[in-house]
């Protein structure tokens, strides 16, 4: 819950200290690949009508969502991203919303090798095409400083499934 002050009881701002508001948008450089669902998760996405059901009987991998069912990167994804490049910054933020809300997502069937074996692997991703990405990131510190730590963390470590394929990666961009 944030307080209307400004302030947040992040794990870093035990003391109430102010936060900064910073807005970004994410625009996906590399495909974004969802994380595995469980059966029941893709349920609920299907009850609430969030995905179609014929579809959800072979998705393997799928976004989690906010309330309007609009695909979001959550905020311990983003969290694990920094901690891999600027530890020091891994718990001096959150995000509202619960984490990068993105306007859409499609569905990708792809055969890929897995224990030397083929498979085929259906899941939902987010590239170019679907729009960037909106967060407002609070922050304890420098904007500025934060900026170029996440915008490194997303460039070089990415987010999603596949990261050391080379999936994932996006640039950050403040928005005014």
């Amino acid at each position: 819950m944030f307080l209307s002050s400004g302030t947040s009881p992040l794990p870093g701002n035990l003391l109430g200290e102010s936060m900064e508001r910073l807005l970004v948008l994410v625009k996906p450089i590399t495909p974004i690949i969802a994380p595995k669902v469980s059966p029941d998760r893709l349920r609920l996405y299907v009850e609430q009508g969030w995905i179609d059901k014929n579809i959800a009987k072979h998705l393997d991998r799928a976004f989690y969502r906010t309330h309007e069912g609009k695909p979001v990167i959550l905020t311990i994804t983003v969290r694990g991203a920094v901690r891999a490049i600027a530890p020091e910054w891994a718990n001096k933020f959150t995000i509202q919303e619960g984490g990068i809300v993105f306007p859409r997502c499609y569905v990708e069937t792809r055969s890929i090798l897995r224990r030397d074996k083929q498979v085929l692997e259906t899941f939902e991703a987010i590239d170019a095409s679907c729009g960037p990405g909106k967060a407002t990131f609070l922050i304890e510190g420098n904007d500025e400083k934060f900026m170029n730590v996440l915008r490194r963390a997303l460039m070089e470590r990415g987010l999603g499934a596949h990261r050391k394929c080379g999936f994932g990666r996006c640039d950050v961009v403040k928005q005014t």
